[in-house]
């Protein structure tokens, strides 16, 4: 969700050094290459699809500078998809009070 709200799907990444050499035992890669320049989308497709760590830092450093930034920016949009869901279910429990209350009067009357 981050990288569909502040990135740009026709812009062109270019892979860093971080991306390109990820040490993780057992991360899997698309293999890119520090200084390949990537679609947006295609790095999202990669990422999602492919579970590339190589093309999901690549896009995190383009989205906001660097893993640590991104990582900032997920956890606000954590925080406010939360607060959206409190919103929404407090919504839905008054609809369902409402329901409630409405049959409670057909049935009695």
């Amino acid at each position: 969700l981050v990288c569909l709200k502040y990135g740009n799907m026709d812009d062109n990444v270019t892979v860093s050094y971080t991306a390109s050499h990820i040490s993780e035992p057992g991360a899997k890669t698309c293999y890119l290459q520090e200084g390949d320049v990537i679609n947006f989308k295609t790095l999202l497709t990669s990422f999602l699809v492919y579970s590339g760590n190589d093309a999901g830092i690549a896009l995190a450093e383009h989205v906001s500078g660097s893993e640590k930034e991104f990582v900032k920016l997920m956890n606000k949009k954590e925080k406010r998809l939360v607060q959206q869901e409190r919103i929404l279910l407090i919504h839905m429990d008054c609809m369902m009070i409402n329901i409630i209350q409405r049959l409670m009067i057909y049935i009695l009357f």
